[in-house]
């Protein structure tokens, strides 16, 4: 079994998210309201969703980029995908 992801990192801010494997490859880019809890979701064991599922194991790093409003991530998040 693989040890538990470190999060502590990630801040009750606004801003994107940038999922990547072991090799660095960009796995997922999402936008957050609260980064903190957003990536949470992925490593909650309740939740059923199948995208999850098979993209939580593959995470090795998590980077972000803080923004200063919920638009300015939309926007961040469009232009980096």
């Amino acid at each position: 079994m693989r040890p538990a992801l470190d999060r502590s990192h990630l801040p009750h801010a606004c801003g994107v998210y940038i999922m990547r494997d072991a090799s660095g490859l960009i796995l997922y880019i999402g936008k957050a309201i609260d980064l903190a809890k957003r990536v949470a979701q992925y490593f909650n064991p309740n939740k059923d969703d199948l995208k999850v599922a098979i993209l939580a194991p593959l995470i090795r790093k998590i980077d972000y980029i803080p923004c200063a409003s919920e638009r300015e991530a939309l926007i961040l998040e469009r232009r980096l995908i």
